[in-house]
């Protein structure tokens, strides 16, 4: 069994108490709320943080607080763009600085395991510690390597994060490659968000228990999504009349084209999007899990469903992106 028992959250939602405070918006592009960061780490330490760090390592122990875990066994992360403000930074020292006399400490904290090494270091965990960077699919690599973990009684109480930002230099490259919606476009490109989402994933269910995994799927090319939804539900025993499909809406006509036939190879379950609330980027997954997972146990939100339906007893989270698929179903704990 794998349980979801804690979650902490950083993005453009509001998150507290175990609970969403959703309010959609449509800016060009979503950027995280600012949270008072010193009361979580010390400020003589925090200043050495990149921005990504300072998400990353407070949602990281938001969700241990939230779950009731002083430690965990291990830290798992995905992030497809890493730390793109450092990043940045030793790129213009490079360029700047003619390849001489850079600063160490910004090649450091420029790598993608830079996160998962500062919570690490902050929690005093000496457990497993891995970071995937697999495009659209890191978080659910990452999500994947914990559920092996635990079904392989190595770890147990994993942390596993999604985290990427977004920084004004990478807006026109987006643009460029037809991902940021532009103004004038009804068609190509969405509008681009970022945060950083932890869940603590367990073997054993207790009074903070959100919700259960029960089924994660990754599929590249040519696939039948309607059919792979079928057979995870019935995998867990669920009633596809009593689930919640919660998709990847991103307002790019390519990857919408996919979302919208699947909800209506559906038509007897309640229908709900999520990036309408965070915006699109490559870890927005994360973002959905935990959202899915704090609807399960406080209850459907009524504004955000499309399509009303029966109280679900499941969610089948999809996301899609240039023909990778992922699917991530959760039900009521048990």
């Amino acid at each position: 069994m794998h349980y979801i028992n804690g979650i902490g959250s950083i993005g453009p939602q509001e998150f507290s108490g175990g609970k969403y405070r959703l309010s959609p918006t449509a800016p060009e592009f979503f950027q995280a709320r600012p949270i008072d960061y010193k009361t979580w780490i010390n400020p003589l330490v925090l200043r050495k943080f990149s921005r990504i760090v300072k998400m990353g390592t407070v949602a990281a122990l938001m969700c241990l607080k939230d779950g009731g875990i002083e430690k965990p066994g291990a830290i798992i992360t995905g992030t497809a763009l890493g730390c793109l403000e450092n990043t940045e930074g030793l790129l213009k020292q490079i360029f700047e600085n003619g390849e001489k006399f850079l600063n160490p400490t910004l090649f450091i904290s420029s790598t993608h395991n830079a996160i998962a090494a500062h919570i690490a270091i902050h929690t005093a965990c000496r457990g497993y510690n891995c970071t995937y960077s697999q495009r659209a699919i890191s978080f659910e690599s990452a999500l994947l390597d914990g559920m092996l973990q635990i079904t392989e009684k190595k770890e147990n109480n994993i942390l596993i994060g999604g985290i990427d930002e977004i920084i004004p230099a990478l807006l026109p490259v987006l643009k460029n490659l037809g991902l940021q919606k532009k103004k004038s476009s009804s068609t190509r490109g969405s509008n681009w968000g970022e945060g950083a989402v932890f869940i603590n994933l367990s073997a054993q269910k207790n009074e903070h228990t959100y919700a259960q995994l029960a089924g994660l799927r990754i599929v590249s090319r040519n696939c039948r999504p309607d059919d792979i939804v079928r057979g995870m539900l019935k995998s867990a025993g669920l009633d596809q009349n009593k689930m919640l499909l919660l998709t990847g809406v991103n307002k790019d006509r390519e990857n919408d084209k996919f979302c919208h036939k699947l909800a209506e190879d559906f038509p007897g379950s309640a229908h709900a999007r999520y990036k309408h609330l965070c915006g699109e980027y490559f870890t927005a997954a994360s973002f959905a899990l935990s959202l899915a997972a704090s609807m399960l146990k406080n209850g459907i939100q009524a504004e955000s469903l499309l399509r009303p339906g029966p109280d679900p007893d499941s969610i089948m989270i999809y996301n899609q992106s240039r023909n990778i698929h992922s699917f991530i179903l959760i039900r009521k704990a048990t």
